[in-house]
C-alpha cells in the first residue's frame, strides 16, 4: 500500500555530490532523485515497507557493486605483492 507523502525535507548538496546523485539515477533506471534519495534513506532506516521499490534494489545493488569493486582492488593488491598474474573477465 502506497503512503501518501506528506511531509518534505531539503537539504543542501554540493554540485559534485548532486552530479553523482543524478549519474547514479541515470545508470540505475530510477525514475527520480526523490525517489532515489527516499530509498537510500529507507535503507538506511531499514524501513520494511519499501524493499519492493525499484530505487530500492538499485541501491542495493550499488552498494553489493562498490564491496565488490573495493574487494576487486585488495585482491589485485595482494597479487600483485605475491606475483600472482591475475586473469580478469573481460
Amino acid at each position: 500500500m502506497l503512503k501518501t507523502k506528506c511531509r518534505m525535507i531539503s537539504i543542501r548538496i554540493s554540485q559534485d555530490e548532486y552530479r553523482e546523485i543524478k549519474s547514479r539515477c541515470l545508470k540505475q533506471g530510477v525514475a527520480s532523485i526523490s525517489e532515489f534519495v527516499r530509498a537510500a534513506t529507507a535503507h538506511a532506516l531499514s524501513l520494511p515497507e519499501l524493499p519492493s521499490s525499484p530505487a530500492f534494489a538499485g541501491v542495493q545493488l550499488l552498494a553489493l557493486r562498490t564491496r565488490v569493486d573495493r574487494l576487486d582492488e585488495e585482491v589485485g593488491k595482494i597479487a600483485v605483492s605475491a606475483g600472482i598474474a591475475l586473469r580478469r573477465p573481460e
